[in-house]
């Protein structure tokens, strides 16, 4: 058997043993096999072909082994083993589904600021109170705001063109809202200067 078909077939076993480590689980086993079958391949062909048959086999395994890795990675997630290691992501669920068509459903909408928007804070939309973030600045409390985005959980506000100062509810007239009760009335003792 001529030396250059020794050399051949080593490739070959280290070509078919890359294959069989993106295929099957061999902790590693099979790639250090296919890494040893191709540097024996490429000293092989040096010693016993001359340098230019050498040469030759360490170009081929150096042009070929990233352009054979770049294939078994685009293929490996379809593989058994690739669909076992890699996490599928969860599926929404129907509650989810139905919360994000209700803030999607919130776009457009007029509401008001129930406290200053610093500019995170509550505005009532539709009757119900929601965290808003405002991309127009400050917004004091009272004013009118309308959706402009949302994103994600997240529902993004500006002023409204006709910004009439109104309450937020009138449910708030009565001193429930927290925002606008002094600390003492909440029952919360003021903070004292540390420096004083």
């Amino acid at each position: 058997m001529s030396p250059i078909y020794f050399a051949l077939i080593l490739m070959a076993i280290a070509v078919g043993l890359i294959f069989l480590e993106f295929l099957l689980p061999s902790a590693g086993i099979l790639g250090v096999l296919a890494f040893a079958a191709m540097i024996s391949s490429i000293i092989w062909a040096y010693v016993y072909c001359g340098p230019a048959v050498g040469t030759l086999f360490l170009g081929a395994a150096v042009i070929t082994m990233p352009v054979l890795f770049a294939f078994a990675v685009r293929f490996w997630p379809h593989t058994p083993i690739g669909r076992m290691v890699l996490l599928n992501t969860p599926a929404k669920t129907k509650e989810e589904e139905e919360e994000k068509e209700h803030l999607a459903r919130l776009v457009g909408k007029v509401g008001v600021a129930s406290c200053p928007l610093l500019p995170g804070g509550f505005a009532e939309i539709e009757g119900e109170s929601w965290n808003v973030i405002s991309e127009s600045g400050a917004i004091e409390a009272g004013e009118k705001i309308e959706v402009v985005e949302v994103d994600g959980t997240q529902i993004v506000v500006v002023r409204a063109e006709d910004q009439a100062t109104t309450p937020p509810a009138a449910a708030k007239k009565d001193g429930s809202d927290p925002y606008s009760q002094s600390l003492e009335s909440l029952g919360i003792d003021p903070l004292e200067d540390p420096f004083a």
